[in-house]
């Protein structure tokens, strides 16, 4: 639901003259540059020591509500379910499998 609250947001509608609705509440332009693809790999950075892998492969689920960062599922069975990150790269050319 937070998605789909955050993309309406951002969207052009016909009923207030085809602006945002964030930039009519706010005033301020829209910056349309953080949307990513919906569940996309991601690469999300894990310090879990000098010779273990620093990356978690994760999908992008959501953004994070009220922090700065995306809301990941992590793919590994040895870590959490869900993460919060921000240091992050997508993968957007590829594929889920």
């Amino acid at each position: 639901m937070n998605m789909a609250y955050f993309l309406v947001n951002r969207s052009p509608s016909s009923a207030i003259e085809w602006k945002t609705p964030k930039k009519v509440w706010s005033g301020k332009p829209v910056n349309y540059f953080g949307l990513c693809i919906f569940e996309c790999p991601v690469y999300a950075h894990a310090s879990n020591g000098k010779l273990e892998p620093r990356t978690k492969k994760c999908i992008f689920m959501d953004y994070a509500h009220r922090l700065k960062g995306y809301r990941l599922w992590c793919t590994d069975p040895r870590s959490p379910n869900f993460l919060i990150s921000r240091d992050v790269i997508f993968d957007e050319t590829a594929m889920l499998q």
